[in-house]
């Protein structure tokens, strides 16, 4: 699954939750994971789990719309 992330060539945005780990840790995390990836950001829920959707709901749907 991670080879075909290299065939994505348009920029991509990762929503990432920090908790519990830590931004540190869920940035590594990410850089390792999608190394192949060429053109992306992520931006962090700080204090969000799993489901950024129901941890920080405004933040999450203010994000999608921007990227939207």
């Amino acid at each position: 699954m991670h080879e075909d992330i290299a065939k994505i060539k348009i920029p991509v945005t990762i929503l990432a939750a920090t908790y519990p780990y830590g931004k540190e840790t869920v940035q590594y995390t990410y850089k390792s994971q999608d190394q192949k990836l060429s053109n992306y950001i992520i931006q962090f829920a700080d204090a969000a789990a799993h489901f950024i959707r129901h941890d920080q709901a405004d933040w999450f749907i203010t994000k999608i719309k921007k990227e939207l």
